[in-house]
């Protein structure tokens, strides 16, 4: 029974893996979801881990697993025991052996998935187009060439060596990029004085200019609450805001990614615009704008947003703001009161030390040193 176990339970990640990546989530962050609750199996600890990585050839081979997955179904018929899961198993299973994969493991059920919802370019697709190489060559006139590796070698001396082979379709050039604008762009005004991130390339078009009444939650505790009830009082043009999530609030998780509440995906909804001082994944999609600052745990504007105020977002202008004058902002945050800081521990050296987002969310105590003995903390996001 445990060898067909295995492939029913890496039949369903075959199918929601590529699924999840369609819609913009993390692949990685998916898996780590997956074993952090009851999905979590033998299979999903050690075969699921490896897909995002493109990890097929450490285990147990597809074409075996098949033939016992057909001794299953021969015995089943013989028996007349309907076996609906063994069927969908097997289907999945069959489906990457016509496509030559039948000598990977079982992880590998995933490529006709990926295939057929066109979801491309894994890090080894990345690494075999002409890698980190390539990419840091196009912008090579604005980088500090003398800056040095681990190895004591320069980078100039490193994008000097001949590249035999670029994969535009994968690395595009700069002279045809993927985007005119780039994919970063930071905004200011009213709601982050010191700045905020947002991810243009992964946004939404539709939603750059807009204003929208604030749905807040005031912790990752409170969105794990209520993001899905299905009473949230909540509308497609909203704007969803998560506080105390950032580097003092929450130790900074990656809790930027706002899921959409399910009674508006259930309608359909496949964006809308979230503000948070957290970060997210590097792969997730949405028209979020991230790492404000200050954050909201130290008394940042942020945490100054009631549900039903009013936000602007213009990525034209740069700015994300609440079109309110300071007093009015400043009112909610008069009886703020930062988190108090434990006396010992890890904990205690964290809460003490951690910069905020513009500074890297670094420790004070590594910022290096500049002329003159100065801290540099220079803004690096």
């Amino acid at each position: 029974m445990p060898p067909l176990l295995i492939p029913f339970r890496m039949a369903a990640p075959a199918k929601v893996l590529p699924m999840a990546v369609k819609l913009g989530l993390d692949p990685d962050l998916v898996a780590e979801v997956v074993n952090g609750s009851t999905g979590k199996s033998y299979a999903s600890e050690v075969f699921v881990p490896n897909i995002p990585k493109g990890e097929f050839e450490s285990g147990y081979p597809m074409k075996a697993a098949y033939k016992d997955m057909i001794c299953a179904a021969t015995s089943s018929a013989e028996q007349r025991i309907p076996l609906p899961v063994l069927a969908a198993a097997t289907a999945t299973y069959q489906q990457a052996l016509q496509q030559g994969h039948g000598k990977l493991d079982k992880g590998a059920m995933i490529l006709p998935n990926e295939k057929l919802l066109q979801v491309e370019f894994r890090m080894e697709d990345f690494h075999a187009a002409g890698g980190v190489g390539a990419v840091l060559r196009e912008p090579k006139p604005l980088l500090h060439l003398d800056t040095i590796d681990i190895e004591g070698v320069t980078l100039a001396e490193r994008l000097a060596a001949s590249l035999d082979w670029i994969n535009r379709s994968v690395i595009p050039s700069a002279d045809d990029p993927v985007s005119e604008v780039g994919g970063l762009i930071a905004l200011k005004r009213s709601l982050a004085p010191d700045g905020a991130i947002f991810k243009r390339a992964a946004a939404s078009p539709e939603l750059f200019e807009i204003e929208g009444r604030a749905v807040v939650f005031t912790g990752l505790e409170d969105l794990s609450r209520r993001i899905d009830d299905p009473d949230l009082d909540v509308k497609a043009d909203d704007i969803l805001v998560l506080q105390n999530a950032r580097p003092e609030g929450a130790t900074m998780p990656e809790a930027g990614y706002l899921p959409i509440p399910e009674k508006l995906a259930r309608q359909g909804v496949k964006d809308m615009v979230r503000i948070s001082d957290a970060r997210m994944s590097r792969t997730a999609f949405g028209t979020i704008v991230l790492h404000v600052a200050p954050e909201a745990a130290i008394g940042g504007r942020l945490g100054a947003v009631r549900t039903g105020d009013c936000i602007r977002l213009s990525v034209a202008n740069k700015r994300i703001a609440l079109p309110v004058d300071d007093i009015e902002i400043a009112q909610p945050l008069a009886s703020h009161r930062q988190p108090s800081v434990p006396k010992r521990g890890y904990e205690a050296l964290y809460r003490r030390s951690v910069l905020q987002a513009p500074h890297g969310c670094d420790f004070d105590f590594l910022v290096g040193d500049v002329e003159g003995g100065q801290d540099n903390q220079s803004e690096t996001c």
